[in-house]
Protein backbone atom coordinates (compact mmCIF):
# COMPACT_ATOMS: atom_id res chain seq x y z
CA UNK A 1 0.00 0.00 0.00
CA UNK A 2 1.34 3.35 -1.27
CA UNK A 3 0.03 6.99 -0.20
CA UNK A 4 1.33 9.99 -1.57
CA UNK A 5 1.74 13.51 -0.14
CA UNK A 6 3.16 14.83 -3.65
CA UNK A 7 -0.11 16.11 -4.66
CA UNK A 8 -1.20 17.88 -1.82
CA UNK A 9 2.04 19.68 -1.87
CA UNK A 10 1.40 20.92 -5.51
CA UNK A 11 -2.13 21.71 -4.24
CA UNK A 12 -0.67 24.18 -1.89
CA UNK A 13 2.23 25.42 -4.07
CA UNK A 14 -0.87 26.00 -6.46
CA UNK A 15 -2.65 27.91 -3.51
CA UNK A 16 -0.12 29.92 -3.26
CA UNK A 17 -0.05 31.61 -6.45
CA UNK A 18 -3.50 33.28 -5.94
CA UNK A 19 -3.51 37.00 -6.02
CA UNK A 20 -6.74 37.26 -4.33
CA UNK A 21 -8.44 36.20 -1.30
CA UNK A 22 -11.34 35.59 -3.13
CA UNK A 23 -9.51 33.13 -5.00
CA UNK A 24 -7.67 31.63 -1.90
CA UNK A 25 -11.55 30.66 -0.69
CA UNK A 26 -13.01 29.68 -3.44
CA UNK A 27 -9.53 26.66 -3.47
CA UNK A 28 -10.26 25.74 0.26
CA UNK A 29 -14.11 25.63 -0.04
CA UNK A 30 -13.51 23.27 -3.16
CA UNK A 31 -10.70 21.58 -1.24
CA UNK A 32 -12.67 20.90 1.93
CA UNK A 33 -16.10 20.21 -0.67
CA UNK A 34 -13.90 17.28 -1.81
CA UNK A 35 -13.39 15.82 2.28
CA UNK A 36 -17.28 16.06 2.39
CA UNK A 37 -16.86 19.61 4.48
CA UNK A 38 -19.61 22.01 3.76
CA UNK A 39 -18.84 25.76 4.76
CA UNK A 40 -20.52 28.51 4.44
CA UNK A 41 -19.34 31.94 2.48
CA UNK A 42 -20.12 33.01 6.32
CA UNK A 43 -17.65 30.91 7.95
CA UNK A 44 -15.12 30.97 5.80
CA UNK A 45 -15.19 34.62 5.59
CA UNK A 46 -14.77 34.69 9.67
CA UNK A 47 -12.04 32.13 9.34
CA UNK A 48 -9.75 33.85 6.83
CA UNK A 49 -9.94 37.58 7.46
CA UNK A 50 -6.97 38.86 8.03
CA UNK A 51 -6.68 42.24 6.70
CA UNK A 52 -4.33 42.80 3.51
CA UNK A 53 -2.27 38.79 3.22
CA UNK A 54 -5.66 37.05 3.24
CA UNK A 55 -4.64 35.04 0.76
CA UNK A 56 -1.37 33.99 2.59
CA UNK A 57 -3.60 33.31 6.00
CA UNK A 58 -5.82 31.50 4.08
CA UNK A 59 -3.30 29.26 2.19
CA UNK A 60 -1.69 28.75 5.68
CA UNK A 61 -5.29 27.77 7.03
CA UNK A 62 -5.76 25.18 3.71
CA UNK A 63 -2.52 23.66 4.83
CA UNK A 64 -3.62 22.90 8.26
CA UNK A 65 -6.98 21.68 7.58
CA UNK A 66 -5.93 19.51 4.94
CA UNK A 67 -3.19 17.53 6.71
CA UNK A 68 -4.79 17.34 10.02
CA UNK A 69 -8.10 15.72 8.21
CA UNK A 70 -6.10 13.06 6.01
CA UNK A 71 -3.95 12.16 9.80
CA UNK A 72 -6.83 12.00 11.75
CA UNK A 73 -8.77 9.92 9.32
CA UNK A 74 -5.81 7.64 8.96
CA UNK A 75 -5.49 7.61 12.52
CA UNK A 76 -9.72 6.65 12.88
CA UNK A 77 -8.70 3.72 10.20
CA UNK A 78 -6.22 2.50 11.74
CA UNK A 79 -8.40 2.16 15.30
CA UNK A 80 -11.20 0.48 13.19
CA UNK A 81 -13.26 3.53 13.25
CA UNK A 82 -12.74 5.00 10.21
CA UNK A 83 -14.91 4.64 6.49
CA UNK A 84 -12.07 3.16 4.36
CA UNK A 85 -14.38 3.47 0.96
CA UNK A 86 -15.23 7.01 2.11
CA UNK A 87 -11.13 7.90 3.02
CA UNK A 88 -10.41 6.31 -0.33
CA UNK A 89 -13.17 8.33 -2.29
CA UNK A 90 -11.70 11.54 -0.87
CA UNK A 91 -8.55 11.33 -0.70
CA UNK A 92 -8.04 9.20 -4.72
CA UNK A 93 -5.44 10.76 -5.55
CA UNK A 94 -3.71 10.07 -1.77
CA UNK A 95 -3.87 6.49 -1.86
CA UNK A 96 -1.97 4.04 -4.69
CA UNK A 97 -3.37 0.23 -3.40
CA UNK A 98 -5.43 -0.83 -0.31
CA UNK A 99 -5.54 0.44 3.18
CA UNK A 100 -6.45 -0.98 6.02
CA UNK A 101 -6.01 -0.64 9.70
CA UNK A 102 -2.67 -2.03 9.71
CA UNK A 103 -1.73 -0.30 6.70
CA UNK A 104 -2.99 3.25 8.24
CA UNK A 105 -1.07 2.74 11.29
CA UNK A 106 2.42 2.39 9.40
CA UNK A 107 1.55 5.46 8.01
CA UNK A 108 1.31 7.35 11.43
CA UNK A 109 4.41 6.02 12.65
CA UNK A 110 6.70 9.14 13.80
CA UNK A 111 9.26 9.09 10.68
CA UNK A 112 6.36 8.09 7.93
CA UNK A 113 4.84 9.97 5.72
CA UNK A 114 1.63 10.72 7.90
CA UNK A 115 3.84 10.60 10.88
CA UNK A 116 4.09 13.98 13.28
CA UNK A 117 7.58 14.93 11.41
CA UNK A 118 6.94 14.51 7.70
CA UNK A 119 3.15 16.22 8.49
CA UNK A 120 4.87 18.56 10.22
CA UNK A 121 7.83 19.20 8.24
CA UNK A 122 5.18 19.56 5.04
CA UNK A 123 2.85 22.04 6.81
CA UNK A 124 5.98 24.53 7.80
CA UNK A 125 8.05 24.05 4.64
CA UNK A 126 4.93 25.37 2.65
CA UNK A 127 4.76 28.40 4.73
CA UNK A 128 8.34 28.98 4.82
CA UNK A 129 8.63 29.04 1.28
CA UNK A 130 6.21 31.06 0.19
CA UNK A 131 6.26 34.09 3.37
CA UNK A 132 10.16 34.29 1.81
CA UNK A 133 11.62 35.38 5.06
CA UNK A 134 8.66 37.93 5.65
CA UNK A 135 8.54 37.94 9.33
CA UNK A 136 4.87 39.21 9.68
CA UNK A 137 3.76 36.57 6.75
CA UNK A 138 5.44 33.95 9.07
CA UNK A 139 3.44 35.35 11.93
CA UNK A 140 0.36 35.02 9.57
CA UNK A 141 1.02 31.16 8.35
CA UNK A 142 1.23 30.53 12.21
CA UNK A 143 -1.95 32.12 12.52
CA UNK A 144 -3.87 30.20 9.89
CA UNK A 145 -1.96 27.12 10.94
CA UNK A 146 -3.68 27.48 14.49
CA UNK A 147 -7.18 28.13 12.77
CA UNK A 148 -7.10 25.38 10.48
CA UNK A 149 -5.90 22.78 12.81
CA UNK A 150 -8.97 23.78 15.71
CA UNK A 151 -11.00 24.09 12.68
CA UNK A 152 -10.05 20.36 11.54
CA UNK A 153 -10.72 19.10 14.94
CA UNK A 154 -14.22 20.74 15.48
CA UNK A 155 -15.45 19.54 12.16
CA UNK A 156 -14.24 15.96 11.58
CA UNK A 157 -14.44 14.79 15.55
CA UNK A 158 -11.76 12.45 15.43
CA UNK A 159 -11.23 10.15 18.68
CA UNK A 160 -9.61 11.55 21.71
CA UNK A 161 -6.62 8.69 21.01
CA UNK A 162 -6.01 11.19 17.55
CA UNK A 163 -4.93 14.22 19.75
CA UNK A 164 -1.68 13.45 21.60
CA UNK A 165 -0.42 12.82 17.60
CA UNK A 166 -2.49 16.54 16.44
CA UNK A 167 -0.90 18.49 18.91
CA UNK A 168 3.10 16.65 18.29
CA UNK A 169 1.93 17.59 14.64
CA UNK A 170 1.28 21.20 15.46
CA UNK A 171 3.82 21.93 18.21
CA UNK A 172 6.36 20.53 15.74
CA UNK A 173 5.39 22.34 12.30
CA UNK A 174 5.20 25.73 14.94
CA UNK A 175 8.20 25.23 16.18
CA UNK A 176 9.75 24.91 13.08
CA UNK A 177 7.95 28.71 12.31
CA UNK A 178 9.13 30.27 15.25
CA UNK A 179 12.63 29.12 14.33
CA UNK A 180 12.63 31.47 11.27
CA UNK A 181 11.05 34.21 13.24
CA UNK A 182 14.13 34.30 15.49
CA UNK A 183 16.53 33.86 12.83
CA UNK A 184 15.52 37.10 11.37
CA UNK A 185 15.86 38.69 14.43
CA UNK A 186 12.61 39.06 15.02
CA UNK A 187 11.12 38.66 18.86
CA UNK A 188 8.14 35.70 18.70
CA UNK A 189 5.62 38.26 21.13
CA UNK A 190 6.30 41.26 19.26
CA UNK A 191 2.67 41.16 16.91
CA UNK A 192 1.50 43.90 15.21
CA UNK A 193 -2.23 44.73 15.62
Amino acid sequence: MQISARNITLSYQAAASFSSKDEAQKNIKDSLKNYGVNISNEELDKLTAKGENDSFFAMSFEISITEISIQGNLNEIANNRGNIKEFLNNFKDLVKDNLDSNSAKNLLLDNAEFGSKNTAKRMAEQILKNANNDANKLRLGKDGLLSGFNEALKRFNFGDDYMSLANKTLDNAIKMIDEQIAKLGENLLNFKA
